[in-house]
């Protein structure tokens, strides 16, 4: 599996293993990643986080669903959108 960072968090790692020799080839280390192309990647809503879960959770335990489908935290899919709270 890939591991995904953003641009910005990479250069400010950058900045501060090299804050006291500001040269050109620091520079130039910037401009690399800032031309470095994007990660095609989507955020992700986990069941945790997701406004229906809780909706979902009460309708499962009455159909007896949960015990055929087991529903964990960690789990997502393509509707979930997150909770505002």
């Amino acid at each position: 599996m890939s591991d995904y960072i953003r641009k910005e968090d990479a250069k400010d790692a950058l900045q501060e293993k090299v804050f006291h020799n500001l040269t050109d080839e620091f520079y130039g280390a910037m401009q690399a990643i800032d031309e470095l192309p994007s990660a095609d990647v989507i955020p992700v809503v986990r069941c945790k986080d997701c406004r229906y879960f809780r909706k979902f959770l009460r309708e499962c335990e009455r159909s007896g669903a949960l015990t055929m489908y087991p529903l964990h935290d960690t789990d997502f899919c393509s509707y979930g959108e997150r909770r505002e709270e």
